[in-house]
């Protein structure tokens, strides 16, 4: 994919895209559905094998790419936001702000995004010592943190937000520096989508995409006509309020093809299909998810969507 997009001429493209399965066969599926899989899938790719950090990651210097493989990366990023709504969440608002904005990244945003950058457990650690008054002379482990980012300064209650700001800077911009240079030419045409215009624009946007429990829940979508669908759509809801975060972009992987909320509806039609071809079939495209009105209990939805989306085979690897 990235080969693609170092031809410039695709931005000025309508493009088709085929996803091959894992036996080598192209999948039937056509339309917007395959689109956003591709996009999600790339962008999965892209952040398990070119990002560093954790809830909020970066794109780090490897060796196998140059300039021209970080200027398609950027394409993609905007083609795909163009083309199908799709942002990656997981690229730094800090990274992000500063390929727009240039230095104009509030220390609100930096700090916020080096916390998510850190694992829940330094986050914790620093957030812990950022509350105190007066550190204790028994602060090893927040010295043995600092000295991962190759910060001696001398700490104190006074100073630890400063020094902390100055390593956020140095790992969400001045590291990642090269990819920033080369995705900033092509990020600025997303300027012209209002969530593209300010920092707090691209907050709510974040926010926005973000799948929530409650969100997935409102965008469910049914006219349920027997007392046996009005019992399997509360089946449906019954099972979205119950999943981890993990298993809900799995849900909404399987139901709208993408990781991130990219629609507001997803209709829910009912079938009467039974005995072994009584399953969810989901269709990316609308999306339109079918659900059997034909399940006795709520233990029969969840163990179905639960094969579902543990085996994960509708997933294939198309970066």
């Amino acid at each position: 994919m990235i080969e693609h997009f170092k031809d410039t001429r695709v931005m000025n493209s309508s493009l088709l895209f085929t996803i091959i399965n894992e036996r080598g066969h192209k999948e039937e599926g056509v339309g917007v559905g395959v689109e956003r899989e591709v996009y999600s899938l790339f962008w999965k790719q892209f952040a398990n094998s070119m990002t560093i950090g954790e809830r909020e990651r970066v794109p780090f210097i490897r060796h196998d790419h140059f300039i021209k493989e970080w200027e398609a990366v950027g394409r993609i990023l905007v083609k795909g936001y163009q083309s199908v709504s799709y942002f990656p969440l997981f690229l730094s608002k800090a990274f992000i702000c500063y390929c727009l904005f240039g230095a104009e990244v509030p220390e609100s945003i930096l700090l916020e995004s080096f916390m998510k950058y850190l694992s829940p457990v330094e986050e914790d650690l620093v957030k812990e010592y950022l509350e105190k008054d007066c550190l204790p002379d028994d602060n090893d482990e927040l010295l043995e943190f600092l000295e991962r980012f190759n910060c001696r300064s001398a700490v104190s209650s006074e100073n630890l937000r400063k020094l902390l700001i100055e390593i956020a800077n140095q790992e969400l911009i001045q590291k990642p520096h090269v990819m920033i240079s080369t995705w900033q030419p092509s990020v600025q045409e997303l300027k012209q989508y209002p969530q593209f215009q300010s920092t707090s624009g691209i907050q709510g946007l974040y926010d926005t995409l973000k799948p929530t429990t409650k969100k997935v829940l409102q965008i469910l979508a049914a006219q349920p006509n027997t007392e046996a669908e009005r019992d399997a759509f509360k089946f449906l809801q019954r099972y979205v309020r119950g999943l981890d975060n993990t298993k809900l972009i799995q849900f909404l992987r399987f139901t709208t093809a993408s990781d991130i909320l990219t629609t507001t509806k997803l209709e829910v039609a009912f079938t009467k299909l039974e005995g072994v071809g009584c399953r969810p079939i989901a269709h990316t495209c609308g999306p339109v998810l079918e659900l059997p009105s034909t399940y006795s209990n709520f233990v029969e939805v969840r163990e179905q969507f639960n094969n579902i989306l543990d085996k994960d085979t509708w997933e294939m690897d198309i970066m």
